[in-house]
């Protein structure tokens, strides 16, 4: 997918979303920035609302937000994400289903062996 990440605002957010573009930002505003915007420099190291981003990592966005990782990291969150992400599902569906929130996040030992029981997974 391709993509913008900018760590600052942009303007006209509902016609980028119509084309399609995937836009990361930190806020939206109506103004014109009053100036042109011109490329200083490229593949260095930036800032990034307090990460540094490095020429290479990865970037993962979603509706949520964006990080950013080493290359050699990425092997590890593709190992390990997917099943967070099964137990996280399963923690919300327990909260939905009137669970209480104190008892599921973050999920005590007794929790941890009922989503094992319910699902197969270990975690």
């Amino acid at each position: 997918m391709q993509a913008a990440v900018i760590h600052g605002a942009v303007r006209d957010s509902p016609y980028i979303a119509e084309l399609g573009f995937n836009v990361f930002c930190s806020a939206v505003h109506p103004a014109h920035s009053g100036r042109d915007l011109e490329p200083v420099d490229f593949d260095r190291p930036v800032n990034m609302a307090g990460a540094q981003v490095r020429p290479g990592d990865i970037l993962l966005a979603d509706d949520e937000g964006v990080i950013a990782m080493p290359l050699e990291q990425a092997e590890v969150v593709a190992r390990l994400g997917p099943p967070k992400e099964r137990l996280e599902t399963w923690i919300r569906d327990k909260i939905v289903a009137s669970g209480s929130v104190h008892d599921y996040y973050p999920p005590s030992p007794e929790k941890l062996a009922e989503y094992e029981r319910e699902t197969g997974e270990r975690h």
